[in-house]
């Protein structure tokens, strides 16, 4: 390092590097600075809309907020935060129907990027209303991995017999299986017992304890 700090090309194109980061971080500020105002009229000041992820406080103020700006063609990380900011118990039942159109037409193919954070926030807000949907989703394997979300989020419908249906199909489905296993456990699936059997010797320790937990608590119900 000591010899590139006295290379004069390599002092150059570090400060050209320094140079793009910085253009790059103001485009950043200023595009999100809407949503920043919005929030700031709705009584909650923030720096940037991540400030709102994992809050220690709640802000039902900015829900509404939050809601109409993820439409919006921001920078990618941007609507990523949105997103992620969403996925709290005050939106459920209220932001479920935008991020789910969201999620319909996310093409971003990146793990945990933002596709996969509408479906995260579905798994918390999603209710009755969007049902239907989030079983036809759960089916449809082009969205790939994206959608563990929505397979988390079927947990939280217990008594449709559908809900089990789609779960026990999706267990073939490598890159969601072990959301769908989780997602049985918490439902209690009887019929699903001997489908779940099968993945106690999975390759990933996770799945293994998630198939554990899940006979057992099927079992329970039993007694």
């Amino acid at each position: 390092m000591e010899k590139l700090r006295h290379d004069p090309e390599w002092v150059a194109r570090e400060r050209e590097r320094e140079r793009e980061r910085r253009l790059a971080e103001q485009a950043f500020r200023a595009e999100e600075t809407p949503i920043l105002q919005d929030i700031a009229h709705a009584g909650l000041r923030i720096n940037s809309v991540w400030d709102l992820v994992n809050a220690s406080q709640s802000y039902p103020e900015a829900i509404p907020v939050l809601m109409k700006h993820l439409p919006i063609p921001y920078h990618r990380r941007i609507r990523e935060g949105i997103a992620r900011a969403l996925t709290v118990k005050e939106a459920k039942g209220v932001a479920c129907r935008v991020l789910l159109e969201e999620f319909k037409k996310s093409d971003d193919p990146s793990p945990n990027g933002f596709k996969w954070a509408l479906a995260n926030a579905l798994s918390v807000t999603a209710d009755q209303s969007v049902l239907d949907e989030l079983i036809e989703l759960a089916a449809d394997r082009s969205h790939d991995g994206a959608r563990d979300g929505i397979v988390r989020a079927l947990a939280n419908f217990p008594g449709d017999e559908r809900v089990v249906d789609v779960l026990i199909d999706v267990l073939s489905d490598e890159t969601v299986a072990g959301h769908a296993v989780t997602a049985l456990g918490k439902l209690k699936a009887k019929r699903a017992e001997p489908c779940l059997e099968r993945f106690l010797t999975h390759p990933q320790a996770w799945v293994r304890k998630e198939a554990k937990k899940a006979i057992e608590a099927i079992r329970r119900t039993d007694r």
